[in-house]
């Protein structure tokens, strides 16, 4: 438990440094990519199918969402919609998931991921917004916002 939480925590903070390599130039982007790619797609199994995975799903939810707002690429964004949405619909105690999205600053990068060129991207962060939605009735009401 405490392996897999460090090992959220350093996957945020290669996210973090990974947009601060893209500004500068620096390298080691592709490996810091390949990192956070392999983290998700290593616990997505996990988060539905163990109940001892629910102390880490909402540190497992704020780590997809941050992908989805602001990951470097599209397959990265794509890929953590699906691993949310697997997540959320095929997982236990899904209001888990939802009061942590209540904790993040999403709203605005969804709508503008809505309303962007990239239609894949946009339809798997639709399928994971209804997803969310049907988490708890709270989320449904603070994602009304996005409506408008």
């Amino acid at each position: 438990e405490q392996l897999i939480a460090g090992a959220l925590d350093f996957a945020n903070d290669l996210q973090f440094e990974g947009r601060m390599k893209i500004q500068s130039g620096a390298t080691g982007l592709v490996l810091d990519l390949e990192c956070q790619q392999a983290l998700g797609a290593a616990l997505a199994p996990f988060s539905t199918k163990s109940n001892h995975f629910n102390v880490l799903k909402s540190k497992f939810t704020l780590y997809l969402l941050a992908l989805i707002c602001s990951a470097p690429t599209v397959e990265l964004r794509k890929g953590a919609c699906d691993y949310l949405c697997e997540m959320l619909q095929k997982g236990t105690q899904s209001y888990l998931a939802g009061a942590a999205f209540l904790k993040a600053n999403c709203l605005q990068a969804f709508r503008r991921i809505l309303t962007g060129p990239l239609d894949d991207l946009a339809a798997a962060t639709s399928r994971m917004m209804i997803a969310l939605s049907k988490s708890c009735y709270d989320v449904h009401v603070h994602m009304l916002d996005i409506l408008e």
